[in-house]
């Protein structure tokens, strides 16, 4: 784990901090929709030059994500919810 000051990581430190957190939420059973890997493809794109923030296309992906994310889960839990009457 990089020992720099937690509000300065460097981005080379994400995937190592993201390895951690989807060990843990794979042991607390929790869902992990990995913003970083899905938008890392587009930074070209989507980042704002010089800062960690995105453009309003970078957020536009990013909502899109999240919210197929969601949906999907919805609908599996509709499902499972329906199959266990």
């Amino acid at each position: 784990m990089p020992v720099d000051d937690p509000r300065h990581q460097p981005a080379k430190a994400i995937p190592e901090l993201n390895a951690v957190a989807a060990r843990l939420a794979e042991k607390h059973h929790l869902i992990v929709d990995d913003l970083y890997t899905f938008i890392s493809p587009h930074l070209g794109t989507t980042q704002k030059p010089g800062d960690v923030h995105f453009n309003d296309e970078g957020y536009r992906l990013l909502a899109q994500q999240v919210s197929a994310t969601i949906r999907a889960l919805l609908g599996s839990r509709a499902t499972n919810g329906a199959k266990a009457k």
